[in-house]
C-alpha cells in the first residue's frame, strides 16, 4: 500500500524512524539511506551528491507544545490558500547566518529568478501535540520579509518570515517524496545553463510550479478567498 499525506489528517510522530508505528519519519524516509530530522522546525531531505535539499519539511508547533519558548507564530491559513512561516533566528544565531534559513532562502532565490527545477518541494505540518503532526500542504515560495522581535535583553533580532501559496493537491504520495534525491540530481545535469530560457507564470509574474517539473507532479495554487 502506498502511503499518501492528506490534507487535514493527523499522523503519528514517534520520533524515531525505526518504529513501526510511525506515519512521519519512517514514512518520509521509506527505503533511502536518510530521512529528515527529528527536531526542529526546518528539515530538509538531502538530495544526492548535492548540497541542496531534494525537499523541505517544515514543522509549526501549536503554543505550549515546544519545551522552548518561541516568539514566532507561524499563520497557518490552509483554507485561504497560503502559510506564512517564520524562520531559525536567536540573537546568538543570526537570521542571516542560520543554516537553515539558507537553505529557504535559497529556494525563495530560485522561485523569483525562474529556476524552477531546483526549487524543492515544501511539505508544511502542523505539530498539535506531541506526537503528532497534521499534514497542511504541499506549497511553493511566494514572497519573503524580514521583521523583527525585542528580545528580553531589549535586543532586536531579525528573523526571516517566509510567505508560501498551498497547491490545490489533497493528498502527497510518499513514493513522490522518496524520488525527490533522484529526481533533483537529474534536472539539475539537465537544465544546467538553462535558467533564461524557462517561462515564468503569466498570470502572477511569479515562476510557474516548480513540483511540476519534479516527476510530473501537478498542483496549481489553492484559491484564495475574494
Amino acid at each position: 500500500m502506498t502511503h499518501r499525506f492528506r490534507l487535514g489528517e493527523r499522523y503519528r510522530d514517534t520520533g524515531s524512524f525505526r518504529n513501526a508505528d510511525d506515519q512521519f519519519l519512517r514514512w518520509i524516509r521509506g527505503p533511502l539511506s536518510s530521512g529528515i530530522k527529528n527536531t526542529g522546525g526546518i528539515r530538509d531531505l538531502g538530495a544526492d551528491r548535492s548540497d541542496t535539499p531534494a525537499a523541505l519539511v517544515l514543522v509549526s508547533n501549536d503554543g505550549g507544545v515546544s519545551q522552548h519558548d518561541d516568539p514566532w507564530e507561524d499563520t497557518l491559513a490552509v483554507n485561504a490558500g497560503y502559510i506564512s512561516y517564520w524562520g531559525d533566528a536567536k540573537a546568538d544565531n543570526p537570521y542571516d547566518e542560520s543554516a537553515q534559513n539558507r537553505k529557504i532562502k535559497h529556494a525563495f532565490d530560485d522561485a523569483a529568478a525562474g529556476r524552477r527545477e531546483d526549487v524543492p518541494p515544501v511539505l508544511v505540518f502542523r505539530k498539535p501535540e506531541s506526537g503528532v503532526v497534521e499534514f497542511c500542504g504541499l506549497c511553493v515560495p511566494d514572497h519573503l520579509e524580514i521583521h523583527a522581535y525585542q528580545a528580553d535583553d531589549g535586543a532586536q533580532v531579525p528573523n526571516y518570515r517566509f510567505h508560501f501559496s498551498i497547491l490545490n493537491t489533497e493528498a502527497v504520495p510518499v513514493t513522490w517524496l522518496q524520488g525527490a534525491p533522484s529526481r533533483t540530481t537529474t534536472a539539475r545535469a539537465r537544465t544546467s545553463g538553462s535558467a533564461g530560457s524557462r517561462r515564468a507564470n503569466s498570470r502572477s509574474g511569479r515562476p510557474a510550479n516548480p513540483s511540476t517539473r519534479r516527476g510530473g507532479f501537478v498542483g496549481t495554487r489553492r484559491p484564495r478567498p475574494s
